[in-house]
């Protein structure tokens, strides 16, 4: 069995899902060779998918200030070979999380002998590190150090010399301990702070470590093992054996860099394969806080589900929103609070339906943008899951991709040619009432996610009567479902809802049970012979057929809009469109069977539908749409 190797890097946060891609392209390449480490200070760190997470601080490693605007979290790469020691590992290697493999590593070399293995690299400027030698000569350093280095790569003058490049290093990690490598380093970079030398990077840090260190000790790595992409401007060696492209400044992970160089180029095709991880800005509803606490807001819900399976999914994800909202992300930029929401929006639904105010929504929306901007990279995505928000911010992002994530709702923005549908009914409704051209093909059908299965209870045995759950507006058919009570009085009709009841009059068989905690509605949902959702209007999509179905309760509702797509006629419910049809689904309700509605609704469910976002994520992020690659 071949010795499996630690590869890690080092960094705060804002650097762990860049770490991932990395790691993910060197298995790509190295499949069985390496265990994935990723050191930070972030104690909220979770590990991701291979990915491990060690967790130090740096100050208790590297004291002092970093006057060269690196995180210190960067030169924990230092400390680490000690833990990987004790962990097991004889070899581990580091790598920046922007240098990317190329091609198989050859790793026969690995022996007891080496103590760390770096590359060189060519500098036109290394006044600094130049400056750095002579001034060890000075604290009592011997000018050996600078024939070593010029020896050992046949520097012939210091116009054009060659520094050690610390983008990728190799550890013999038991030297490493033994030999107290990693006290000798530090006290080394002690000496140059101390003696107020300015220092620029880490560069610095591991050219002093192998200034006094013998030979005999390390070993040199090829060039093609670390090939260094500076600047565009600049030339760099190494040729076209390429092993690891260091791409320091291009940032891969922002947008893509036409190139002639073709190991760059390469590198970026690596970077940059279609299943590349993404980053994405998701703007919230202003309406409510995004939770899985069944806000009577749908957008809210979707909002959240979106914001943390992608995340989890190993993309960077910004949320904006509520500074209640309970997303998993990669940061979470508040645009409000409770306070906020109290003062403009309807926070308790018993006697009121939601509301939207127009001002409210203008500032909590401009308050996103002016933190998405300072945030924005050319060719993130941004998902709005409230269609307002897409025109406030496509006046200073007029070619950001955006999509419309409002579910298809009845009210698209016409600023963007991508849409997500929450019913092919409704995407075909929307394209006829407001005349959409262009290149709308760029859309798709995705339906709303149901809430957090833990929020019903599966029950096949049913209490003998019927249900409505809704807003209690005559849109909502609330009075078609009083007319089925009256002409059924020896069955029993079940109200609940936000709202006024006073609506319609309730008949001596029926009964209002008010606005709904989470374990009541459980107990009704999975009790009832069927849900009626009689609604009049075409439900964008309607999610009571999918919560009652996971509670194992058949649906009977109207034959247009949403609930073509989330209905099985005859299956999980039925459809009708006479009331007709709609006594006759009552007299046939024990046709349905509990397993096959909760079968139906788990493929509605968060984990389902997250990899269809995805995949059309995935396919807005390439930059020619027209093109088989």
């Amino acid at each position: 069995m071949k010795e499996r190797i630690a590869l890690f890097s080092c960094g705060n946060k804002n650097y762990l899902l860049k770490a991932k891609r990395c790691f993910e392209i060197f298995k790509q390449f190295n499949p069985g060779v390496f265990d994935f480490y990723y050191v930070t200070s972030d104690k909220d760190a979770k590990a991701i998918g291979d990915m491990n997470v060690i967790v130090l601080n740096p100050k208790d490693y590297i004291d002092g200030s970093y006057e060269w605007g690196w995180p210190p979290e960067c030169f924990l790469y230092f400390p680490a070979p000690n833990l990987l020691h004790k962990k097991g590992y004889k070899h581990s290697m580091y790598i920046d999380a922007d240098c990317v493999s190329l091609k198989k590593l050859d790793f026969s070399w690995l022996n007891d002998n080496f103590i760390l293995a770096g590359s060189p690299r060519m500098r036109s400027d290394l006044s600094e590190e130049i400056d750095a030698w002579y001034y060890l000569n000075q604290i009592g350093k011997s000018s050996k150090n600078i024939n070593f280095l010029e020896s050992s790569f046949g520097l012939q003058n210091k116009e054009n010399i060659i520094d050690i490049n610390s983008g990728v290093i190799i550890f013999n990690n038991k030297r490493w301990v033994d030999e107290k490598l990693y006290d000798k380093a530090y006290s080394l970079f002690n000496i140059c702070k101390e003696s107020n030398y300015p220092m620029t990077d880490d560069d610095s840090l591991l050219t002093l470590l192998l200034l006094d260190t013998p030979k005999e000790f390390y070993k040199h790595l090829s060039l093609g093992w670390n090939w260094y992409y500076e600047r565009p401007e600049s030339k760099s060696i190494g040729g076209d054996n390429v092993n690891i492209l260091h791409m320091a400044w291009l940032k891969p992970w922002v947008k893509n860099k036409i190139t002639k160089n073709k190991n760059l180029r390469k590198g970026l095709s690596i970077w940059n394969k279609r299943k590349e991880n993404m980053r994405i800005h998701i703007v919230g509803n202003a309406r409510n806080a995004s939770t899985v606490k069944l806000p009577m807001d749908p957008y809210s819900m979707v909002s959240y589900y979106i914001t943390t399976y992608l995340y989890k999914k190993g993309h960077e994800v910004h949320y904006y929103g509520y500074e209640e909202s309970t997303v998993s992300c990669t940061e979470k930029w508040a645009c409000g609070d409770y306070n906020f929401l109290k003062e403009h929006y309807v926070t308790e639904y018993k006697d009121n339906q939601w509301q939207d105010n127009h001002k409210a929504n203008d500032i909590f929306f401009n308050r996103a943008r002016t933190q998405l901007l300072d945030n924005y990279n050319e060719g993130d995505i941004i998902i709005c899951m409230w269609s307002p928000s897409i025109e406030i911010l496509r006046k200073s992002l007029p070619h950001a991709k955006i999509v419309d994530g409002h579910i298809g709702h009845r009210l698209p923005s016409l600023l963007t040619s991508y849409h997500v549908w929450a019913s092919t009914a409704n995407q075909h409704f929307n394209y006829g009432k407001y005349k959409m051209h262009g290149n709308y093909w760029h859309d798709t059908v995705i339906p709303p996610m149901a809430n957090d299965l833990s929020n019903f209870k599966y029950n096949e045995n049913k209490k003998d009567y019927f249900f409505f759950i809704g807003r209690l507006g005559e849109n909502k058919g609330i009075t078609l479902f009083r007319d089925l009570a009256n002409h059924f009085p020896d069955k029993k009709f079940i109200v609940a809802g936000q709202g006024n009841i006073d609506i319609i009059s309730l008949l001596p068989n029926m009964e209002y049970v008010g606005c709904l905690g989470i374990e009541e509605r459980k107990k009704y949902l999975s009790e009832a012979k069927a849900v009626i959702s009689p609604s009049y209007y075409a439900e964008p999509f309607g999610l009571t057929p999918i919560e009652a179905g996971l509670s194992g309760t058949p649906i009977i509702c109207t034959d247009w809009g949403g609930y073509i797509d989330n209905v099985l006629h005859n299956v999980t419910g039925f459809r009708c469109s006479f009331f007709s049809d709609f006594v006759e689904a009552v007299n046939n309700i024990d046709s349905i069977k509990s397993k096959d509605c909760r079968e139906f609704a788990e493929k509605f469910s968060a984990e389902s539908l997250i990899n269809k976002w995805e995949e059309y994520l995935q396919k807005v992020n390439r930059d020619n749409w027209y093109s088989l690659e």
